[in-house]
């Protein structure tokens, strides 16, 4: 007999159970099927670019305008950020000053200043052109030559035989050659005598010197190719907006309000309009006022999840009575 009543009142306490749960589904359904006004305001995100200063130039605006849509900035927020380096082609000219015929680097190291980073950064590239400007010849060409064997019917000078008596300004060639200097960048005007003759480990010698021009080219040399910036480790401006009420968002008139057929044949005595002071301007809404908006805005999703935890707690606490219930 016992076992019955027990076996009774536990199947009353699910049907009870079930009940709270539909009845609290319902309710949800309901409540997710309409707010207050039927509409939710529209939210745009801006996200600043990553900067390493202050961010001043960055920081969200008040009002910003998109679509004919008018949004107010609800929230601000900074987050750390890093910004991928990007490729991009650098190029520059470099004037030189070549001697001989010595040519331009084969690479170049371009200095870029980065308005982001607010600091230099230096990229290597290689050399694509370089033009002659000008050619001049400057008289500042000199070099000591020692003569062994001086006195002797002839010397040598790498493997040329001079005489001992020659004018050694007459063989440039052989200088030149024994320096290993193109004839066509360098010339040898004369050799004179820097001091009387000497004896080094048994020889005689003497010195001189040779004074001459060497050819400068001035090249206009280019330089260029493709690099890639250095990443930026940095902040970013994370700003929420929201947009403004329009005339879009006002409530729809009833039937009755839109209703002009008048329910009584009465005289209508019109008064004479008065003439009301404009409003005065509005001041913008402080920080507290903005973030009540954004709540009220949003006021069907928090009664949403609001419900859904109201209905979770009940069944928790079905179940609880129902377990207490068991064990009596």
């Amino acid at each position: 007999m016992g076992d019955k009543k027990r076996s009774g009142k536990e199947r009353k306490w699910r049907k009870l159970q079930v009940a709270g749960l539909v009845l609290a589904s319902v309710f949800l359904m309901g409540a997710a099927g309409g707010g207050s006004d039927g509409t939710e305001r529209k939210t745009i995100t801006y996200e600043s670019p990553v900067f390493t200063g202050d961010g001043e130039a960055f920081r969200p605006k008040e009002l910003l305008e998109q679509g004919g849509i008018t949004y107010r900035l609800v929230s601000t927020n900074i987050r750390r950020a890093k910004k991928e380096g990007e490729l991009t082609y650098l190029s520059s000219e470099f004037s030189c000053e070549l001697e001989g015929n010595d040519a331009p680097p084969e690479t170049a190291v371009i200095t870029v200043w980065d308005e982001t980073l607010e600091a230099e950064y230096q990229r290597e590239v290689p050399l694509l052109e370089a033009k002659e400007q000008e050619i001049v010849w400057q008289e500042d060409f000199t070099f000591p030559i020692t003569v062994s064997s001086y006195g002797a019917d002839s010397f040598m000078l790498g493997e040329y035989e001079i005489p001992g008596d020659a004018e050694l300004s007459e063989y440039g060639s052989e200088l030149l050659a024994f320096l290993n200097l193109p004839e066509e960048a360098y010339r040898i005007d004369r050799v004179v005598w820097t001091g009387e003759p000497y004896e080094k480990d048994g020889v005689n010698c003497r010195d001189a010197k040779a004074y001459g021009a060497r050819r400068i080219r001035y090249v206009l040399a280019r330089y260029g190719g493709q690099v890639r910036t250095p990443d930026v480790e940095g902040k970013q401006y994370i700003g929420i907006y929201e947009a403004e009420a329009g005339p879009e968002e006002t409530k729809a008139p009833t039937e009755s309000e839109t209703d002009e057929t008048p329910k009584e044949t009465e005289a209508v005595l019109e008064l004479p309009k008065e003439t009301l002071p404009p409003e005065p301007e509005k001041s913008p809404p402080g920080a507290l006022e903005r973030i009540f908006q954004w709540l009220w805005g949003r006021r069907t999703v928090i009664t949403i999840g609001g419900l859904f935890f109201l209905a979770i707690f009940a069944a928790a606490v079905a179940v609880r009575l129902s377990f207490r219930q068991k064990k009596k």
